[in-house]
């Protein structure tokens, strides 16, 4: 029955298992894993991977904080109603402040330019 390398024909490489082969393949190996080993000890202790680890745990936590944060901020906003636009009206009885409706706000959108804000 042939060898598989007698099947594929492999002529380039010896498939006898006499002593030189055996030493050709012996050394082969030896540097394949000498290489392998130099290449190993090049990338270092694996120390460097710890500290990425402990950095992105550090700004995952920082980033969940901060949503955190944003997110009560955005509820007491809600809450209390401070983020909607009022206008302060004079009257006789003294300044009060009405909520403008969404026709007024889209007007001062319009007339309104950031620096004309700051003319008055």
């Amino acid at each position: 029955m042939p060898t598989q390398g007698e099947r594929q024909n492999y002529q380039w490489r010896p498939n006898d298992n006499s002593s030189t082969t055996r030493l050709r393949y012996d050394l082969e190996a030896e540097h394949w894993l000498t290489s392998i080993k130099s290449t190993s000890s090049r990338r270092g202790s694996g120390g460097s991977g710890s500290f990425a680890f402990l950095f992105t745990f550090f700004a995952l936590a920082f980033n969940l904080l901060n949503i955190l944060v944003l997110g009560i901020t955005m509820l007491f906003k809600w809450m209390f109603g401070l983020n909607k636009k009022t206008s302060r009206v004079v009257t006789h009885e003294g300044v009060r402040e009405r909520m403008l409706t969404p026709e007024e706000v889209d007007e001062i959108n319009r007339t309104q330019t950031p620096t004309s804000i700051y003319e008055n």
